[in-house]
């Protein structure tokens, strides 16, 4: 069953597979309504196939795949010692599971990931990137796990992946910081990799860990609207990916 929340979210953006699979069908009735049969039924028949393959595990799965196993995931002290941590906003700075002291999670997410490379000395410095408080918020949370303010280097102006190295790297720069852990989602770290390097920045890809991922669980009895929104996550990223390489930003 699919509750009212997964379906907005299906429908309001344009990356999900319902959204798109809901196109073919306008498309195709616009095609029925003016007598072209043919073209109707090959219109609704393809937006019908690409949810039912978009809404299966395998299929998800592979997709994610493609992004995350370009750079493994590792433990922070496996990590090599650079310049600066870069911590970057967005979905998975989420810092519950710090305020919540569980530190057996905090390599979930991007804040508590960035925490424990600092505690295991990988960089004296940590720079967080992220406009509409994202920034300020993770500094707090870090401040309030014992990360000396003098440490953190706040960059408050971006509002996406392509701003968050535009704006980081002269601030990087004037600091005499030029080898950074970037730290991110793992589905997200290709297009932010691209993007820092663009920049001239040595980027060394520290992506959160996936406790599940890395144990190998076995995979849940997922919804269909669960599947559809994290193939969604892919193909927004495959998106974006292409996007920002026509644009020339990675």
């Amino acid at each position: 069953m699919i509750h009212s929340s997964d379906l907005i979210a299906q429908l309001s953006h344009p990356n999900q597979p319902l959204a798109q699979a809901l196109g073919f069908w306008l498309v195709g009735l616009l095609c029925l309504c003016r007598r072209r049969c043919r073209s109707a039924f090959a219109l609704l028949s393809v937006g019908m196939a690409w949810l039912a393959v978009c809404s299966t595990p395998a299929f998800s799965n592979w997709l994610r795949s493609g992004l995350e196993d370009r750079y493994p995931q590792r433990l922070a002290s496996a990590y090599p010692v650079a310049d600066a941590i870069v911590i970057l906003g967005g979905a998975g700075t989420d810092a519950s599971p710090i305020a919540a002291d569980d530190p057996g999670r905090w390599s979930e997410s991007r804040t508590g990931f960035g925490l424990l490379l600092f505690r295991q000395g990988r960089a004296p410095r940590v720079l967080l990137s992220g406009g509409d408080g994202e920034a300020l918020a993770m500094a707090g949370t870090l401040e309030r796990q014992g990360v000396p303010s003098p440490a953190l280097i706040l960059e408050t102006q971006s509002r996406d992946t392509h701003q968050n190295a535009a704006y980081s790297a002269p601030i990087l720069r004037n600091h005499g910081l030029q080898r950074i852990l970037l730290v991110t989602s793992p589905i997200h770290m290709p297009r932010a990799v691209a993007s820092f390097e663009k920049q001239g920045l040595e980027v060394i890809p520290a992506p959160t860990l996936d406790s599940c991922r890395l144990r190998r669980c076995a995979t849940p009895s997922w919804r269909p609207a669960t599947v559809l929104l994290l193939t969604g996550q892919s193909l927004k990223e495959y998106g974006g990916m292409l996007y920002y390489r026509l644009r020339g930003w990675g």
